[in-house]
């Protein structure tokens, strides 16, 4: 005759079973963040092309003496090009903090050659906006800088 009741030593899982199984998540844990960190950090350093916009909407930003800057930071040939220049010259401004804005959104006036680059406000754990303000910039086709801002 078989016995089917077990004895509570059986019942208890031996330390190496417990061991194995907590290495085992672990791994896949750290698995599971390096992918969702790489996903997040390739997506984030490469610049968004956002919808065109007019200067005339920035009549006010041009207006406020602070914000205006007598920096050339050379021809922009493009998207890329344009964040890039944006980046160098908000670095100098604000140090490094505005990298953890990407990524950055570049549009262009093509009336008056000129180009809108601002940051995208971070993102938490479940991927929603948190509070704070993005660095912004005008740039003329030529280099020239209109204005630089940080909005709150």
């Amino acid at each position: 005759m078989r016995n089917y009741y077990r004895t509570k030593e059986e019942h208890r899982p031996t330390r190496r079973r417990v061991f194995a199984a907590a290495v085992i998540f672990l791994i896949a844990a750290v698995l599971f963040l390096g992918v969702l960190i790489y996903n997040n950090s390739a997506a984030r350093d490469e610049p968004v092309e956002g919808e065109s916009f007019s200067l005339a909407e920035f009549q006010a930003v041009l207006a406020v003496k602070e914000f205006s800057s007598d920096r050339r930071v050379g021809a922009i040939s493009g998207v890329k090009d344009a964040a890039g220049k944006a980046e160098a010259v908000w670095l100098e401004i604000y140090g490094e903090a505005v990298e953890d804005e990407k990524p950055y959104v570049v549009s262009r006036d093509s009336e008056n050659g000129v180009w809108f680059v601002t940051g995208s406000l971070p993102r938490d754990f479940w991927g929603r906006s948190v509070m704070g303000g993005t660095a912004c910039i005008l740039i003329r086709d030529d280099g020239t800088v209109l204005a630089v801002w940080h909005e709150k």
